[in-house]
């Protein structure tokens, strides 16, 4: 049963176009690792050497990583909840008035308002 599950899910992945072959199995990964350390520690360490980093950088260092990182995610397989959670930091870094022209400008204004 559980082989010709496995069988099952190969075929289904190799019959996928890649782009979503890779949005699919990124999320599945990032969904089967959440609380395993063994599988999971590799996000573990790179999220503590990148605030070990952020915190000795410059802000010119700052923000030319964070827009290269932003480049290079593009259409990269990435789980949406990823995808929301920098959203949301970005968010926080933000001011009332920022958030409110960003959400008229969202929504269709100009964000001048």
């Amino acid at each position: 049963m559980r082989a010709a599950m496995a069988s099952q899910l190969a075929e289904a992945i190799a019959d996928a176009h890649p782009d979503d072959a890779a949005q699919i199995m990124t999320a599945a990964l990032i969904d089967l690792s959440a609380g395993n350390p063994g599988q999971g520690s590799l996000f573990v360490c790179a999220e503590e050497d990148a605030k070990w980093w952020a915190s000795i950088a410059t802000p010119v260092e700052l923000m030319a990583v964070m827009r290269a990182t932003l480049e290079r995610l593009g259409d990269l397989a990435m789980h949406r909840d990823m995808r929301k959670r920098l959203f949301f930091q970005l968010w926080k870094s933000l001011g009332a008035d920022d958030r409110a022209r960003f959400l008229a400008y969202a929504v269709g204004g100009s964000g001048n308002e």
